[in-house]
């Protein structure tokens, strides 16, 4: 059962609990005084268990302590760490862990459950929200792979596919951009660039594109000259780009 933020007794030495207040965090191998207060040695950084490292995380998105929260990110998560859309949502945003238990563990895989509430304080509103939390262990000890239903509409590590896309500039100037071998890729995540600059439109929302699937990009101004066409992932952490094409100027 997972600890009700309100219920704070001796028993939940054993298991880690944010209150809902703040950060009084009851940690594992506390010690009660004969008046009954207790004391909580101080965790390594980079050390604990999978509970003090899900707690570390969420305390650091409360603090939008971004450098804190990608050095918990596991080396092997899909991502490089947290992107500029989820930085924005921190600043208007504060967590609090109401509860707390370990599902799994392994010497190397853990699978924590958590349970926390999200106040939006620019809208006055407070939602409660829970999540599978998944965990590896690493050089720096446990860190985090991924965490779903994401925080936020998008997943804090969410996987690039792996894909290959092929270029074919045809005669009437439209560049045609064909999915060639490797995983479907979301409408949702991938968008093209010219030059750096997006162009809507290329990629559909909702739709999922598989290999021999196309979309086609006309030329800016009328006519291609040397600019470079990519395709970026952008669903998560920092954009990845997909495939890459310079036209002939």
């Amino acid at each position: 059962m997972i600890p009700d933020g309100d219920d704070v007794s001796n028993a939940l030495c054993r298991r880690r609990l944010l209150a809902a207040g703040g950060l009084a965090v009851a940690l594992a191998g506390c010690v009660t005084d004969p008046e009954g207060s207790t004391d909580t040695p101080e965790a390594d950084a980079d050390t604990g268990d999978p509970e003090a490292v899900v707690e570390r995380f969420f305390t650091a998105l409360d603090d939008e302590d971004i450098e804190r929260v990608n050095s918990l990110i596991h080396e092997d998560a899909p991502t490089d760490g947290i992107g500029e859309a989820v930085q924005e949502e921190l600043r208007y945003v504060t967590f609090s862990i109401q509860g707390i238990e370990t599902r799994e563990e392994t010497d190397e895989r853990a699978t924590v459950h958590v349970v926390y509430e999200l106040t939006d304080e620019e809208r006055g509103r407070t939602v409660d929200k829970e999540g599978t939390v998944e965990l590896r262990t690493g050089d720096d000890g446990w860190r985090i792979v991924g965490i779903e239903p994401p925080i936020f509409g998008a997943s804090v590590a969410q996987t690039a596919p792996s894909v290959s896309f092929s270029f074919d500039l045809r005669a009437d100037g439209t560049l045609v951009i064909t999915h060639s071998g490797g995983e479907a890729v979301s409408g949702d995540g991938a968008v093209a660039q010219i030059d750096g600059d997006r162009v809507d439109g290329v990629f559909e929302a909702g739709e999922t594109y598989t290999a021999g699937d196309s979309v086609r990009v006309q030329p800016p101004g009328g006519e291609w000259n040397g600019q470079e066409v990519k395709i970026v992932w952008e669903s998560g952490g920092r954009p990845r780009v997909l495939g890459s094409y310079t036209t002939p100027e």
